[in-house]
């Protein structure tokens, strides 16, 4: 998406008579039609719950001039490599994104804790990062709806992140 949206580098195609879980068949010129930037939005915020605040948060870190690859191996979202990435030294950063509905007290969330986070990301070096995306304006909707928001933008995905803020949170441990 990234390529597609913010580079300019990048086309995606699908073949008009499959649908988006069964391989491709047929490849024929005639068959293909070119995805906008919208619709390809759509279809990835249809497959993935929260994709739309990972993309913000991926896009935020991606155009300070991070290389933005995935934490998993350390319970995060994103560890942040100063350019170059991993082959010119060691992640600085782990990003753990706070999804707003993870932030009602009455809902469990299946995510490590901070604290652990923080403890773990201490243990190989890291700076731990909480990210959070918030409007820049209460809706009309209240500030629970930030998905909804999210999962159905304005014809522009500029305007989009203009209506967004990212708070970060740098946590660290005492030694």
């Amino acid at each position: 998406m990234y390529l597609l949206q913010a580079k300019n580098a990048l086309k995606v195609y699908r073949y008009d008579g499959c649908r988006c879980h069964k391989p491709m068949i047929q490849k024929t010129d005639a068959a293909l039609s070119e995805f906008s930037t919208q619709s390809l939005w759509e279809c990835f915020c249809s497959h993935q719950p929260g994709f739309a605040i990972r993309y913000m948060v991926y896009h935020h870190y991606q155009s300070k001039k991070w290389v933005v690859k995935p934490g998993l191996k350390l319970g995060v979202d994103f560890l942040l490599y100063p350019q170059g990435g991993a082959s010119r030294g060691h992640a600085q950063f782990g990003v753990q994104i706070v999804h707003p509905s993870s932030l009602n007290a009455s809902k469990h969330v299946d995510r490590p804790l901070p604290w652990v986070l923080s403890r773990v990301l201490h243990q190989v070096a890291k700076n731990f990062v909480m990210v959070s995306v918030e409007p820049t304006q209460k809706s009309e909707y209240g500030d629970s709806d930030v998905l909804a928001l999210l999962a159905n933008p304005p014809p522009s995905l500029d305007l989009l992140f203009s209506r967004f803020t990212l708070l970060e949170l740098g946590i660290s441990r005492f030694c």
